[in-house]
């Protein structure tokens, strides 16, 4: 599993302080909490919401394509 929130939670933060639309399209019950987070660093708002993306591989069966049964 690879951690990646790191990669992800800091551009979403930055990106919701400078671009005006973007936060616009947030439903108006999130913006003023948003608004307050915004001033805090992205790892501490967001720290509690880091998630992983993992993957697998099923193994193949010989003369099935992809492991598909």
């Amino acid at each position: 599993m690879t951690p990646i929130g790191e990669h992800v939670f800091p551009g979403w933060h930055r990106a919701l302080g400078h671009d005006r639309a973007l936060f616009a399209r947030l439903p108006l019950a999130g913006r003023l909490p948003l608004r307050l987070l915004l001033n805090f660093d992205a790892r501490t708002v967001y720290g509690a919401f880091d998630y992983v993306l993992a993957s697998a591989r099923k193994p193949t069966q010989e003369g099935v394509p992809n492991g598909a049964a």
